[in-house]
């Protein structure tokens, strides 16, 4: 499959999973060496300013992580539920560009290979991110976060969630 096929898959199962995704307008933007890219329609995301929602460019930001890391253990072959566990944004300046657009830049190599070893290892890996949003060629929001992939045992979720038994434990 190809990158933009992969990309698309990714942002399918965003948006059946992920209600808001459908109400922001959610969209595959690209994949390139540098990193992944999402957008998302202004019009659908405007403030009472006329610029972008900040909660759509958290958002946005936090979901082209998820997509990066995502990216990262489908081409290893690995397939956890990744979950963000920690992320800090910057809002620098308004964002009225149209699509708004999200960019999680790729680990360099060797992290991203720490990264996976990890995940393989322990069965839980943390990857540190950088995101960023651009307005007119300017930076419009920064974000740093990190996402932690898990491999839970067959069954975890559906013994977790036993009401009686979960709360005995």
């Amino acid at each position: 499959m190809s990158d933009a096929g992969i990309l698309q898959e990714f942002v399918d199962y965003l948006r059946a999973h992920v209600p808001m995704t459908g109400h922001m307008q959610l969209a595959a933007g690209e994949v390139l060496p540098e990193g992944v890219t999402l957008c998302a329609s202004l019009e659908a995301n405007l403030n009472d300013k006329q610029t972008a929602f900040a909660g759509t460019l958290a958002t946005l930001s936090t979901l082209s992580g998820w997509t990066m890391t995502s990216l990262i253990c489908k081409e290893a072959e690995l397939y956890p539920d990744i979950a963000v566990i920690h992320s800090t944004i910057d809002y620098l300046r308004p964002c009225s560009d149209n699509p708004i657009t999200a960019r999680c830049f790729r680990p360099e190599p060797d992290e991203a290979a720490r990264f996976l070893e990890q995940l393989q290892q322990d069965r839980r890996a943390d990857l540190e991110l950088q995101a960023e949003v651009r307005s007119q060629n300017k930076p419009s929001v920064a974000l740093s976060g990190a996402i932690a992939p898990d491999f839970y045992p067959e069954g975890f979720w559906e013994a977790s969630s036993a009401p009686e038994e979960s709360m005995e434990r």
